[in-house]
């Protein structure tokens, strides 16, 4: 199965981990630099975890700077984007996920990280998140985090 990541923030960098150890996975970021450490297979963010599995682990992934080879393909596309919090105007800036939404071809269901979970995502969503991780996704709680390292 083959998986598109828009963002390779700690959220975005931590699913294309997570999902590559058993998918083909295509990072898509902005950033020129990101792109080329995860392609490098260094990571761009500070984190033991996903600089040794980047380094050790056989994963089928890559990243690009380019939408269209990204979303090719793919089944379905993980957004992580930041959606930082204005306190001036009392809402998240959704800009960079609604700007994904409107490149990606694919016809999709665009759910970004909530606390707690949406259940609809949990009852729809995250049997497909657990085929694609091979079963390691628990319940919609688990982070990424811990399924990585528990792979």
């Amino acid at each position: 199965m083959k998986i598109a990541v828009a963002g390779l923030g700690y959220v975005g960098l931590s699913n294309a981990v997570l999902l590559a150890q058993r998918n083909e996975v295509v990072a898509l970021d902005i950033s020129a630099d990101r792109v080329a450490q995860v392609n490098a297979r260094t990571s761009p963010i500070i984190d033991a975890d996903i600089a040794r599995y980047l380094a050790e682990v056989p994963l089928e992934l890559r990243a690009t700077l380019e939408p269209a080879d990204a979303y090719a393909g793919a089944e379905f596309v993980i957004v992580s984007t930041p959606t930082d919090y204005d306190p001036v105007s009392d809402r998240f800036d959704t800009s960079s996920v609604e700007a994904v939404v409107g490149e990606c071809p694919l016809p999709c269901s665009w759910k970004w990280k909530q606390s707690p979970p949406n259940p609809l995502f949990i009852e729809r969503d995250l049997p497909l998140l657990r085929r694609a991780a091979g079963g390691q996704l628990e319940n919609g709680q688990t982070s990424v985090r811990s399924a990585v390292l528990s792979a």
